[in-house]
C-alpha cells in the first residue's frame, strides 16, 4: 500500500520538482570515523595524562630523617605509594571520570568497526557466499549491537548462540565479528570500572610526619652546674661545699633544694625522674606539648640500685614489745624498735632516725660504716648502703608472707635490706615519646659522690623514701619489694642530687610536623591508566581499520547497516533505493513532505503487521 510520491519544493526557484535519480554516493565517513575515534581515544588519554599530571605535580615526599639514630615509624614513603598534596575527594573524582565515560565508548567504538563489516559484507554479497550472510534474525543483533553496544544487546546474542543452538544457522562473520568486538569493548569498560573501584577503595587522607632538624637552643641533655663540673670531689663530704652542700653548725643543707624538691615532688618544669625498662633511673626534660613533637638525643644521668633482702642474715627478730634488734656486722647494727633519737645518734648519718637506719659502707664487704656524724667519707662507684626499718606501726597485720618480714610485738613491719647503687652517664635517643636507645657508661667517682652526698647528708629525700618503703610491703613477693624500694632509691637520689644539674643543649634534635595528603598506590592507579589506554590503542586500531576498509561503495552499505537503512528500505519506497549523501536524506519526512503513517495491524495470517498509513 504505497503512497503518492509528492513534489519537492525547490529551494532556489520556488517551483516543485520531483527528486531525480543522482550520481551522489553517501558522504561524512571522515566526520563518523573522527568523531567516533576522537570520543574513544582523546577523552581517555587526556584523563589519564590529567591524572598522571596531577599527581606528578603535587607528589610530596617525606625526605630523609634529618638524623638516622632518630628514625621513626613512618618517616619514609611506603613502598608502592605516591602521596599527594590534593584532596582525595578531588583526586577520586577526576578518576572517576573515566568509568563514567567507558560504558557509553562502546557504541562509538562499533561505529569504527561497522566500516570494516560493511567492507567484508560487500564482498560476501558480490561473491554469492549465500552461507556467510546475516539471516534476519542475525541482522536484528547486529543492528541492536551497532545501536549502541548494550548489555541487552550482547545478552540477546548469547541467548541466540546457546537457546538456538540445534536450530540457528551458522553465525555470519558479520555477527560474529560484531559480537566479539562488542565483547571486547565491554570487557574494556568494566576493567576501567573495575580500576576505578580499585582506585576509590584504596585511596585515602592520611597523615604524612615530616621531620625537620633544630638548632641549638635546645634544653633536654643534663649536665652539672659550673661549681659541680671541676676539681675532685670523691673525698668527704664537706669537699662538696662549692658544689651542694652548705655545713653549718646544727644542720646540713642542700644548696638549690628548691629544685630538688620540685624535682621529687614532680613539679619541675626542667626536669623529672623517669625509669627505663624498670631497671635504670634517669633525669630528663619533662613532657611538655611541645616534647611530644620532637625527638632528640641527649647525655644525662642515671642510675641502677639493686637490693637483696638480709633480714635473717642479720639476725632481725621481734625480741619483746619495745625491741626488734638487728645485727648485720659491726658496722650496720641497731635495733629498730628504739623510740629515742638519741639511741640512734651520733652513730649514723641524718638519714638515720627512730625506727629507720639508712647507713653507707666503704666497699662492698659493708664492713666499714661511713656515716658517722653525718658526714660521708666520700667513696667510689658504685656505692653501697643498707636499710633497716620499721614501718606501718600502727598496723598488727603483715601483708607480706616471708621470712625475711618480721612483725614487732607492738605492731609494725620489720625488714632489712643491703643495697649497692650505680651512677652512669648515659647517652639516649627519644623518638615519639618513647626510648629507643639507651647506653649506659660508669660516672666517675666524683659524679657517684655529688648524688650520694646530696642524699646522704641531708634530709631532702628522708620523707620520700620512708613512704616508699612503707607501700613496699604491700608487694606480692620479697623480690618485688626489694626491686620496688631500688627504683624508689634511684628517683630520690636523682631527685635530691637535680639541685647540682642544668638542662643542657641537647645533642641532636628534630621537630616532626604533620599534614594531610592523599595516598594512592601505585598499583590500581597505573592499572586505571593502563585500562585507558588499552581504549585509546582499541580506538587507533579500528580508526586505522575504518578508513583503510571505508572506499567505494562501503560508505553506502555501512550506513545502510543501521535501524534507518532498514526503516527507510521498509517504508520509503523508491527514495530509499536511490543515492543519496546522507542517511537522512532516505525519508521523505526531510524534505518537508507529508510523509507515511505506520501502523501495527492485524494480519491476514492472525498476527500482526507493519502497514503503511495512505
Amino acid at each position: 500500500m504505497d503512497i503518492k510520491r509528492k513534489p519537492v519544493p525547490n529551494d532556489h526557484s520556488g517551483e516543485t520538482t520531483t527528486p531525480q535519480q543522482n550520481s551522489s554516493h553517501m558522504t561524512g565517513k571522515f566526520k563518523d570515523i573522527g568523531l567516533a575515534f576522537f570520543l574513544v581515544s582523546i577523552p581517555l588519554f587526556v584523563f589519564s595524562l590529567l591524572l598522571l599530571g596531577l599527581v606528578s605535580h603535587f607528589r610530596v615526599s617525606h625526605g630523609h630523617v634529618p638524623y638516622s639514630n632518630l628514625d621513626f615509624p613512618g618517616s619514609q614513603d611506603e613502598a608502592g605509594v605516591y602521596y599527594v598534596n590534593l584532596g582525595a575527594t578531588r583526586l577520586i573524582f577526576i578518576a572517576s571520570w573515566s568509568s563514567s565515560l567507558a560504558p557509553a565508548l562502546v557504541g562509538f567504538a562499533l561505529t569504527m568497526f561497522s566500516f570494516p563489516i560493511a567492507h567484508n559484507y560487500l564482498q560476501l554479497t558480490r561473491e554469492r557466499r549465500n552461507v556467510d550472510l546475516l539471516t534476519p534474525y542475525q541482522l536484528s543483533i547486529v543492528l541492536r549491537l551497532f545501536t549502541g553496544g548494550s548489555l541487552g544487546a550482547l545478552w540477546t546474542w548469547v541467548k541466540y548462540l546457546h537457546t538456538w543452538r540445534s536450530r540457528r544457522q551458522n553465525q555470519a562473520p558479520a555477527l560474529k565479528g560484531t559480537a566479539i568486538l562488542a565483547t571486547l569493548c565491554t570487557f574494556l569498560a568494566a576493567l576501567v570500572f573495575l580500576a576505578d573501584t580499585w582506585v576509590h577503595l584504596t585511596t585515602k587522607t592520611v597523615q604524612m610526619i615530616i621531620a625537620t632538624p633544630l638548632s641549638s637552643g635546645i634544653p633536654y641533655s643534663m649536665g652539672l652546674v659550673p661549681s659541680c663540673s671541676f676539681g675532685n670531689l670523691t673525698g668527704p663530704t664537706d669537699a662538696l661545699g662549692n658544689c651542694t652542700i652548705l655545713e653549718a653548725v646544727t644542720n646540713i643543707f642542700l644548696q638549690r633544694s628548691e629544685t630538688s624538691l620540685q624535682v621529687l615532688n614532680n613539679i619541675s618544669d626542667s626536669m623529672i625522674a623517669l625509669s627505663y625498662l624498670d631497671e635504670y633511673t634517669y633525669v630528663a626534660p619533662p613532657p611538655t606539648a611541645e616534647l611530644s613533637l620532637r625527638d632528640y638525643t641527649a647525655s644525662t644521668f642515671g642510675m641502677e640500685t639493686q637490693c637483696n633482702a638480709v633480714s635473717t642474715q642479720c639476725n632481725l627478730e621481734a625480741l619483746d614489745g619495745a625491741s626488734t634488734p638487728f645485727f648485720c656486722s659491726e658496722a650496720f647494727q641497731g635495733d629498730v624498735s628504739v623510740m629515742d633519737e638519741e639511741e640512734v645518734y651520733p652513730a649514723c648519718s641524718p638519714n638515720c632516725y627512730p625506727n629507720w637506719y639508712l647507713t653507707y659502707f666503704t666497699n662492698s664487704q659493708r664492713n666499714e660504716n661511713e656515716t658517722g656524724y653525718g658526714l660521708l667519707k666520700g667513696g667510689g662507684n658504685p656505692f653501697y648502703f643498707g636499710l633497716a626499718t620499721l614501718v606501718n606501726k600502727a598496723s598488727d597485720a603483715i601483708p607480706l608472707n616471708s621470712t625475711e618480714i618480721v612483725g614487732p610485738i607492738h605492731g609494725g613491719v620489720v625488714y632489712v635490706l643491703e643495697c649497692n647503687s650505680t651512677v652512669y652517664d648515659v647517652e639516649y635517643d627519644s623518638v615519639n615519646g618513647t626510648i629507643t636507645r639507651f647506653d649506659t657508661s660508669m660516672s666517675n667517682d666524683s659524679v657517684a659522690n655529688i648524688f650520694k652526698g646530696a642524699l646522704g647528708a641531708t634530709t631532702v629525700g628522708t620523707d620520700y623514701l620512708k613512704q616508699s618503703a612503707s607501700i613496699a610491703v604491700f608487694s606480692e613477693s620479697m623480690q618485688e619489694l626489694c626491686h620496688k624500694f631500688a627504683m624508689s632509691f634511684n628517683r630520690a637520689t636523682l631527685s635530691v642530687g637535680a639541685s647540682t644539674l642544668q638542662p643542657n643543649d641537647a645533642i641532636v634534635a628534630q621537630e616532626r610536623s604533620t599534614k594531610l595528603v592523599t595516598r594512592i598506590p601505585k598499583a590500581p592507579l597505573y592499572t586505571l591508566v593502563l585500562a585507558n589506554m588499552l581504549f585509546v590503542v582499541l580506538g587507533i586500531a579500528l580508526a586505522i581499520m575504518a578508513i583503510a576498509r571505508s572506499g567505494g561503495e562501503v560508505r553506502e552499505i555501512q550506513a545502510r547497516l543501521s535501524i534507518e537503512g532498514l526503516v527507510a528500505d521498509r517504508f520509503e519506497g523508491r527514495r530509499a533505493k536511490e543515492r543519496v549523501e546522507s542517511i537522512e536524506d532516505l525519508f521523505e519526512e526531510k524534505y518537508g513532505q507529508e510523509s507515511t503513517r505506520i501502523v501495527i495491524h492485524n494480519s491476514a495470517h492472525g498476527g500482526y503487521e507493519y502497514q503503511k498509513l495512505l
